[in-house]
């Protein structure tokens, strides 16, 4: 089956990539230092570390963390196009 090639802005084409092309997904870093921390089995207890907690102050604003999280924090998101 033939895909459509997309266009691109300089007035050529380019092919698709397929999945293998890609590669795997990369781990967010919220995984890393979850993971650093020991904690990546267990989630449950993500709310009450205090290191967890310190890096996602830093770092809410420009790092992926889970929204849950965010709002149990009292950390709100201050960037994006209404900053």
């Amino acid at each position: 089956m033939a895909t459509r090639s997309q266009r691109q802005w300089s007035g050529g084409y380019i092919e698709p990539l397929s999945p293998t092309e890609v590669g795997p997904a990369q781990p967010t870093q919220f995984e890393l230092i979850v993971a650093r921390l020991g904690l990546e089995a267990q989630p449950e207890l993500w709310l009450d570390s205090r290191a967890l907690y310190e890096w996602a102050k830093v770092h809410h604003n420009h790092r992926y963390i889970p929204e849950h999280l965010l709002g149990a924090w009292g950390l709100k998101y201050s960037g994006g196009w209404d900053a």
